[in-house]
């Protein structure tokens, strides 16, 4: 009998088979995030990687390899911020395992047909302009299936998350119609021929790049901007149909989307300083001097994109869950780093045309990575929950000021050619190998640490004046 009651009490009950349930589908949901946050990173490095690859001969070559990563880029965003809503909200289901395995083999496509977009030989492109958008219906395809199930099979979730999938099930449909209309337009046709045709008048202040640009990655340009136009107008409906009782509280799935801006952060950071060890390749190398040269150029962008990500970092720990500012401006960080490892490329392959372009296009990278970081910082100070040591409170908000001196630095550097030499009186103060070769616009950056130190003490000391006086003031009054 006692025998019998021990055998009978190591039955799982059905409690226990409900929770062991619950607990091995959340292993499985979270492993299968893992697995597409890992790809996502991967399609955002591989695009950033497929930038080596465009020819440069002229200053609008750079523009248009920009264009086609930055519409690249904020694709996937936009499809990564969309798949982690669902992810934090949906349980586990075989179906939306499905949809999602489908999508991710689409998703690492992209970087595929961004690179064929970059070949000089016609028909290699057209076939890469011709892929991209069927890529794209077909990406948003599985998304609108995605947003389906998880709002049929999930209940309480939270409101705005819920307005944004029932958004998808209109904007994603009509995305899809839209990028597949876009094939009727001619991958040879270009931007130019079609504003003589149509707008005349505004041919005069249209810039020369549209004159080789192609007019179907225009119109994928014109989807982006009808989406948010569309979009904008749903929310709109949404928010004035919505009922009083459905205004969801302070967000706990802010916080979850927040960590994934975070893994976004991460990846694209790293992948960044993996690229500019790779775009190390692209220097001829013939003796010790060239190496020294090389290196000078890397561990100058090791220390940007290091320092970027100490503060962004930071950032992250005062703020529990960013709001939408916070988000677009982390964003325009990443984009901005992501951009590093093609104008580091440029600044050092041989050809002297594309090394003046890559020597222009850099310092102005680092401006607009710099401005981004001292918002960002700022925005972030702003917002902040979490209560710091008051020493790193300072240091933050030493930050802001201290990186647009940086700034200063490469906006002033424009000053000097792209060509300078060192200047003699200087050279004997630099070893012999950077001296020989070095041009004078990157000494000129290495400057611009020491002024961000400069600047920084100068804040410190502002710091300190305004807390002495703040205490005498108490002293005074008690």
């Amino acid at each position: 009998m006692i025998v019998k009651e021990l055998e009978e009490s190591k039955k799982p009950t059905c409690g226990r088979e409900v929770t062991e349930e619950k607990k091995w589908k959340v292993f499985l949901i979270e492993r299968a995030e893992t697995m597409v946050d890992g790809v996502f990173g991967l399609v955002l490095g591989l695009g950033a990687y497929s930038l080596t690859g465009f020819t440069i001969r002229e200053f609008e070559d750079v523009m248009v390899a920009i264009s086609y990563f930055t519409l690249t880029f904020f694709l996937v965003c936009m499809f990564w911020w969309d798949t982690s809503k669902r992810f934090i909200v949906a349980e586990y289901s075989d179906v939306l395992m499905a949809i999602n395995f489908f999508f991710i083999v689409f998703l690492v496509l992209m970087p595929f047909s961004l690179k064929l977009m970059f070949f000089l030989d016609p028909n290699v492109k057209s076939i890469g302009m011709t892929m991209f958008p069927i890529i794209m219906g077909v990406l948003m395809l599985f998304a609108f299936l995605a947003n389906v199930v998880v709002l049929y099979k999930n209940r309480g979730i939270p409101t705005e998350v819920r307005g944004d999938l029932k958004r998808g099930l209109f904007l994603f449909p009509f995305m899809i119609f839209l990028f597949f209309c876009s094939l009727s337009i001619s991958p040879d046709d270009t931007t130019q021929m079609y504003v003589q045709m149509y707008l005349p008048q505004y041919e005069t202040i249209i810039p020369d790049v549209l004159g080789v640009y192609p007019f179907r990655v225009t119109s994928w340009w014109l989807i982006i901007i009808l989406m948010m136009m569309f979009g904008g107008l749903i929310k709109a409906v949404q928010k004035k149909h919505a009922c009083q009782s459905e205004k969801s509280s302070p967000k706990k799935w802010r916080v979850a989307l927040t960590k994934k801006c975070r893994v976004i952060s991460d990846s694209v950071y790293g992948l960044a300083l993996g690229l500019c060890a790779y775009s190390l390749t692209d220097y001829a190398i013939k003796s010790i001097d060239d190496m020294a040269i090389a290196l000078s150029f890397f561990f100058l962008t090791l220390a940007l994109v290091a320092t970027f990500w100490m503060e962004a970092y930071r950032a992250f720990g005062m703020v529990p869950f960013f709001d939408n500012a916070l988000v677009i401006t982390n964003f325009m960080i990443t984009f901005f780093v992501a951009l590093m490892p093609f104008s580091l490329r440029l600044a050092i392959v041989p050809e002297v045309v594309a090394r003046n372009i890559g020597m222009s296009l850099f310092p102005l990278n680092m401006t607009a990575a710099s401005a981004a970081s001292s918002v960002f910082i700022a925005l972030s100070l702003h917002r902040r929950t979490v209560k710091i040591p008051k020493d790193d409170l300072m240091e933050l908000k030493r930050f802001p000021v201290a990186i647009l001196a940086l700034a200063f630095v490469y906006i002033a550097s424009f000053w000097i050619p792209p060509d300078a030499t060192i200047p003699s009186k200087l050279a004997n103060f630099i070893p012999p190998p950077l001296a020989k070769g070095l041009p004078f616009r990157v000494i000129i950056w290495w400057l611009s640490f020491p002024a961000v130190i400069i600047v920084m003490g100068i804040v410190e000391m502002i710091q300190e004046a305004i807390e002495r006086r703040k205490n005498k003031r108490d002293l005074s009054q008690n």
